[in-house]
């Protein structure tokens, strides 16, 4: 009966691990990001993204890149990195990251930690 109890507690240790993992995922700092930066690629394809918007931009892919998997997903998923790069040419011609965002996007990844994900 030992066995079979201890077996129990941790199927329930692994489920709420999963569960806040997911929550945290969702709703933390890294939610807020996926959600900033889908609001940010969106306003700035409408045509209404502003020049006061650069500090969001550079701080919810700042929490993503703490994420590598999640960055490259998200970007696979909704292209924010174009987006920038078009917000950036748009209201901040002069910033040096042009150069550097204009020579990555011609290298798109198309794996998330080794898995096929962009099936084209």
């Amino acid at each position: 009966m030992t066995g079979e109890l201890a077996w129990g507690l941790l199927a329930a240790v692994l489920a709420a691990g999963f569960f806040l993992r997911m929550k945290l995922r969702n709703y933390g700092e890294l939610g807020r990001a996926r959600k900033g930066l889908r609001l940010l690629t969106q306003r700035q394809l409408t045509g209404i993204s502003d020049a006061a918007d650069l500090p969001m931009w550079d701080h919810h892919q700042a929490v993503l890149k703490k994420h590598p998997s999640e960055y490259n997903q998200l970007n696979m998923e909704i292209q924010f990195e174009l987006a920038y790069l078009a917000f950036l040419e748009q209201h901040v011609p002069e910033d040096s990251r042009i150069e550097v965002l204009k020579a990555t996007a011609g290298y798109r990844k198309d794996t998330i930690w080794g898995f096929k994900v962009n099936h084209k």
